[in-house]
């Protein structure tokens, strides 16, 4: 398995279903769920062969950030992605209500699920970010640059990004990449072929309208929000 298969969900197990290992044994860390799931959790497919959004995926590749940097995982990002791109305030979200970060909203389940009893913090790498709707799209000027916006990636790094792997089903119209949605629209002003990716919308938070997907939290005011998707 590569970090390319990581990146384009074709690790070949671990899918976003009832069995996603991120969503079981909330009080394990993140070494001891990732031992215990590559132990117990065995491959469905070959590596390359099939794609499955997976979580897991995800949680796995902050941490070969960690091992190849020798940082944790939040750090790295943001003195090293954030910080050149003048974003100081973005962090890895909390797990009580209590612990909520200033202007972070109050979530309430869709489905009476308590989202507080997620274990927010061990998402990190896969979805546990907090940002504001401005954050985002501060972050998304500077991936692939705009006039007077340096560019945090070179244009031979987007197009890897955003090339489909061959795994996934090619009459899909929105096709999942390396954490986006490549599509055959032009978007305005953006990269052009993708789109922040939409994981499932768990639960909404109030008192804005608009719903969020867990575990990406978006501290709003009180009175305006706008519905933001990233992985």
């Amino acid at each position: 398995m590569t970090v390319d298969h990581l990146l384009t969900h074709t690790s070949g197990g671990w899918p976003n279903d009832n069995t996603d290992p991120m969503m079981h044994n909330d009080g394990w860390d993140q070494t001891k769920l990732i031992t215990e799931t590559i132990a117990n959790l065995p491959l469905t497919y070959p590596p390359g062969t099939h794609w499955a959004y997976s979580n897991f995926g995800y949680c796995i590749l902050g941490r070969v950030i960690e091992q190849v940097t020798g940082q944790p995982y939040e750090s790295y990002v943001q003195t090293n992605i954030l910080a050149p791109c003048g974003i100081t305030t973005m962090k890895i979200a909390k797990n009580k209500e209590s612990q909520r970060a200033p202007n972070e909203v109050v979530y309430f389940g869709q489905y009476s699920e308590d989202p507080y009893k997620l274990n927010v913090t061990r998402m990190d790498s896969h979805g546990g970010w907090i940002a504001s709707s401005t954050q985002l799209v501060q972050f998304l000027n500077h991936v692939a640059g705009a006039p007077k916006i340096p560019a945090l990636l070179q244009p031979a790094t987007i197009k890897l990004m955003t090339t489909p792997a061959p795994a996934y089903p090619p009459e899909t119209p929105a096709t999942p990449v390396a954490g986006w949605f490549a599509t055959t629209e032009q978007a305005p002003g953006g990269i052009g072929a993708a789109s922040p990716e939409p994981p499932p919308s768990w639960f909404a938070p109030q008192p804005v309208s608009a719903g969020l997907p867990s575990p990406t939290h978006a501290p709003s005011p009180p009175t305006k929000s706008m519905q933001l998707w990233i992985k």
